[in-house]
């Protein structure tokens, strides 16, 4: 039956598009199928994933998909020959790389025209509506953030803004140790997140490095902001970090920080190298391996 109604389906239909290589859904279709593949991230960083992560089955479920696949889109060149070419029997000619595109976040949030004092005010009503009284029954943590981030300067301080969740391969552990540095060199320099923090969640190691070096008031999290909060935190940023080397393509924000008209720091990768000119890396790529380079240009990039 299933079998009768996807014939009927596809009779008006010219091509599918999937969003992921690996669906089994894909070897039903009878029609051309093109399959984005954004990343193979497994393949690159093999030892920071847990081993519950089926990595094995996902490269499995993948080589028998791309028998129904006729075309793949990626983002960059190394994802094509580093990762797909490198792991999975697919032609070359097969891959197209479309990079992604330049966008205004500041047209899409409808913030553009705020200046820092309204992007500032913007954020602190969401804090207020957000954390509400800040009750002690909703915990120390809670409580604290509330007093904190409803009065926050977030216009007149200088923040480093990391919008990132803090997955294995994001590498914001090092933002946590270039931010301890900052703190020895006595700079007035707070970290603003998107990744969720927790005090009590030691086995964490995000939010068990932030307890363990003291950061809990020198890094505070914003997390899952709506969008024209987002664009207002870009806004009042002295500067925004991606801490992650690899991406599959340019990473979004770019686009992001320099359409809010914010400088951007990225940790230095193949991906990033392959779009930036090589008269601009200086400026905008640090070692990510590196938090004294971090901080220096973290601090560099304020004053």
């Amino acid at each position: 039956a299933d079998a009768r109604w996807l014939d009927t389906f596809e009779q008006s239909i010219d091509a599918w598009f999937s969003i992921r290589p690996d669906y089994a859904l894909l070897s039903a279709f009878k029609k051309p199928v093109v399959a984005l593949f954004a990343d193979f991230v497994f393949s690159d960083y093999p030892t920071l994933f847990s081993p519950a992560v089926p990595m094995e089955a996902i490269m499995n479920s993948t080589r028998q998909a791309c028998h129904h696949v006729s075309r793949y889109i990626c983002f960059s060149e190394y994802v094509k020959r580093k990762q797909i070419l490198r792991n999975f029997d697919i032609d070359a000619d097969r891959i197209r790389v479309v990079p992604h595109a330049y966008f205004d976040y500041g047209a899409i949030s409808q913030v553009g025209s705020l200046g820092k004092r309204e992007a500032g005010e913007m954020i602190r009503s969401y804090a207020r509506e957000t954390f509400g009284n800040g009750t002690a029954a909703l915990g120390f943590q809670h409580m604290a953030m509330a007093e904190l981030l409803k009065y926050f300067p977030f216009e007149e301080v200088n923040y480093v803004f990391l919008s990132t969740q803090a997955r294995p391969h994001k590498n914001a552990a090092l933002v946590l140790r270039a931010a301890e540095l900052l703190r020895q060199q006595y700079r007035d320099i707070k970290i603003i997140v998107t990744a969720p923090i927790n005090w009590a969640a030691t086995n964490d190691p995000f939010s068990g490095g932030i307890v363990e070096r003291g950061l809990q008031w020198d890094v505070l999290s914003l997390s899952h902001v709506p969008y024209d909060v987002h664009a207002a935190l870009y806004r009042c940023a002295a500067v925004t970090v991606h801490s992650s080397p690899f991406e599959g393509g340019l990473p979004f924000t770019v686009s992001e920080a320099i359409s809010m008209e914010g400088p951007i720091l990225l940790a230095d990768g193949d991906v990033y190298r392959e779009f930036l000119p090589r008269s601009s890396w200086d400026d905008f790529l640090f070692n990510p391996t590196s938090p004294e380079e971090l901080a220096d240009k973290i601090v560099a990039a304020i004053d």
